[in-house]
């Protein structure tokens, strides 16, 4: 208790804080980030069930500034994620660049240049037509991980001590990679497992031989070749983002209609206990609707509390927001508007830890 007075005090009100305490896995006490490319900023709702309920995104509880923002612009889709343990945000450029805020929630405003570190990945061993995208932070470990998709082929890269990076270092390689995998677009990480999701790669399986979408679970520096999902029954299709719920076990699927003529539904959510099985399996449940979600990029969840945040292609100022997506039947949906004039690239939510 004493830590969460402190907090709002320090905060002077303009923050709503969250509570360390709150029920893992409930809807209560998340908060919002979003990086607007357009205007090079984040903005930040410190209550987003609040913001929810109301209906209503038109003012954010505060919009962090920094000349920094300019050397990750534009934003990799999905070049922005929370690391709660160490109240630590991420930013990644497509080029290769990374923007860290320290001591995040307690930023408003212009930034101070000692909240700010920047490094980058060793651009050097960029692969033929290699751009970054979606990056996911292992809060257990301080490990970030970024995925780099090349013409002929993909990878993950796995940097260790992400927090203590210091500016203007550059991260040498060591990458996450099956041979033969293309297309790789989304990344999640917890507790020393990270999934991959790829369009492609090397058959798998016998009999039947199986081919084309997939998902991989791994650790370290490796992925498991037995613990991935394709078929027909995945449901999967091209440009899949990641979103994490640790604390029910559950890999959401993003897939968009407009990149996927086969999508039948916008977000896959697959039990991470499924990996390890039949290759070829359903989704445990399916969230949203295909016809409101059309064009989705990004997805975000807290890992322990029960939101999802999704982002359309077309980068602007939508936001998609479901509550409860574990429960399957009780799931509700809006679509609001937020900050007109933003294009909204990447997104992250904090459950604190």
């Amino acid at each position: 208790m004493l830590k969460r007075l402190f907090c709002c005090a320090a905060l002077l009100g303009l923050v709503s804080c969250v509570d360390p305490n709150s029920a893992s896995g409930s809807t209560g006490d998340t908060t919002l980030y979003a990086y607007d490319n357009a205007n090079k900023r984040v903005l930040f709702w410190g209550d987003l069930p609040k913001a929810y309920d109301s209906g209503t995104f038109t003012t954010p509880t505060a919009t962090l500034t920094t000349n920094f923002f300019n050397n990750v612009t534009p934003l990799a889709w999905g070049g922005m994620a929370m690391d709660p343990n160490r109240n630590r945000l991420y930013l990644m450029g497509e080029t290769g660049n990374i923007v860290r805020l320290d001591s995040v929630r307690s930023l408003t405003g212009s930034i101070a240049s000692t909240d700010v570190v920047t490094f980058k990945l060793d651009t050097s061993v960029l692969l033929s037509g290699g751009k970054f995208g979606q990056i996911s932070v292992d809060s257990s470990n301080d490990t970030l991980y970024v995925t780099e998709n090349g013409t002929t082929s993909t990878r993950i890269w796995v940097v260790s001590n992400a927090s203590s990076r210091s500016s203007n270092a550059t991260v040498t390689l060591q990458e996450l990679k099956a041979s033969g995998d293309t297309g790789g677009y989304g990344v999640a990480a917890h507790g020393g497992l990270v999934y991959g999701s790829f369009t492609d790669g090397d058959s798998v399986g016998t009999s039947p031989v199986l081919t084309g979408y997939r998902l991989r679970k791994g650790a370290g520096l490796s992925f498991d070749p037995n613990q991935v999902l394709l078929g027909d029954q995945t449901g999967l299709g091209s440009f899949a983002t990641l979103a994490l719920d640790h604390s029910n076990g559950i890999l959401y699927t993003g897939v968009s209609a407009v990149d996927f003529s086969g999508a039948a539904d916008p977000v896959l959510a697959f039990k991470t206990g499924q990996f390890g099985g039949t290759y070829n399996q359903a989704p445990d449940h399916i969230v949203g609707d295909i016809t409101l979600v059309t064009n989705l990029r990004v997805l975000a969840h807290p890992g322990n509390k029960d939101w999802l945040v999704g982002l359309s292609a077309a980068g602007d100022e939508t936001l998609w927001i479901w509550k409860s997506p574990s429960s399957k039947t009780n799931v509700t949906f809006k679509a609001l508007a937020a900050a007109s004039g933003s294009q909204f690239r990447g997104a992250a939510l904090d459950g604190a830890p």
